[in-house]
């Protein structure tokens, strides 16, 4: 049997009481924007959506990546990307160079030539700097390089003009370290020992070298270079030997070792000791603990 009109308008009317969430336009026209007039949706807006969505990423990241750049380059150490935005230190070069580390085959190297031939010291001064001087980092932005005047020492009115932490670039110490262990070598120890007015009482040469050779410890370990040490073939007994000449990436020394040369004091910091300026707070370090004294050996020596 063919229903009846009337009876499907009552199954019409049943359908409109069990749906009370539907508007009128679900039954009456399609939703402005959304339907297209035959009530079916438009892919069109879909993919407006979609490019407004990728657009907005795309800039998120690329906003994102210009302020990272600006503050973090990964081109230099961690170190230096934690450098105020004004420090002065980031006028130096710190990116990283391909250089090639030098051969050895037994001839003496000029860094170590005897100091009788008087110029192996002009050397180390002239071109590693290891005669540079201590600068000044100015009180007020001491903070900015974990500086605490209650802590570390504090000058004022250093050459008149200069109120601040009188510091120095660890690499001029590291080299300062090294040289002093090239003078303790066997070879020309005798020769300093005659002819160098700096060399110190006995326990604080011992003292002293031992600083040097743990610092330079501390040095080589905290790089960890990981470059490789091949071996090459020599045509003699064993057909090999070490091959040192090697690729490495390194720091620009000598804007390092210029820059400390342009803004250091004119004296050693020893020449301004009445210019040090301890705060009614300062934190004292027990002296004993910088007492000079022979250090125990880690194991007894050969009788």
């Amino acid at each position: 049997m063919e229903p009846s009109i009337s009876s499907v308008d009552e199954r019409s009317s049943d359908c409109k009481e069990s749906a009370p969430f539907l508007t009128s336009h679900a039954d009456d026209e399609p939703l402005p924007g959304f339907h297209t007039p035959s009530g079916k949706p438009s892919r069109r807006w879909y993919f407006v959506a979609f490019a407004i969505v990728c657009l907005t990423a795309v800039l998120s990241s690329w906003t994102t990546s210009l302020v990272m750049s600006a503050r973090y380059r990964l081109d230099l150490p961690p170190e230096d990307n934690d450098l105020a935005a004004d420090s002065p230190l980031r006028a130096i070069d710190r990116t990283y160079h391909t250089q090639w580390f030098e051969h050895w085959n037994f001839t003496p190297s000029a860094w170590n030539e005897h100091p009788s031939l008087g110029r192996v010291d002009d050397l180390w001064h002239r071109e590693l700097g290891i005669g540079n001087h201590e600068f000044i980092v100015p009180r007020e932005k001491g903070h900015e390089y974990g500086l605490d005047p209650r802590i570390n020492v504090v000058m004022k009115g250093v050459e008149n003009k200069y109120d601040g932490f009188p510091v120095q670039l660890d690499v001029v110490h590291q080299l300062h370290c090294l040289d002093a262990l090239r003078r303790k070598l066997f070879m020309n120890r005798d020769w300093y020992m005659e002819n160098w007015e700096v060399m110190s009482e006995p326990a604080m040469e011992l003292a002293h070298t031992s600083h040097c050779l743990d610092m330079i410890r501390q040095v080589v370990t905290c790089r960890s270079d990981v470059s490789l040490m091949p071996y090459r073939w020599v045509n003699t007994s064993g057909h090999q030997y070490p091959d040192f000449h090697r690729p490495h990436q390194c720091h620009n020394f000598k804007a390092a070792r210029d820059w400390s040369a342009m803004h250091a004091l004119p004296h050693r910091i020893t020449h301004y000791l009445d210019k040090v300026d301890p705060p009614t707070d300062a934190d004292f370090a027990d002296p004993d603990f910088f007492r000079a004294s022979t250090p125990s050996p880690a194991t007894p020596g050969v009788e």
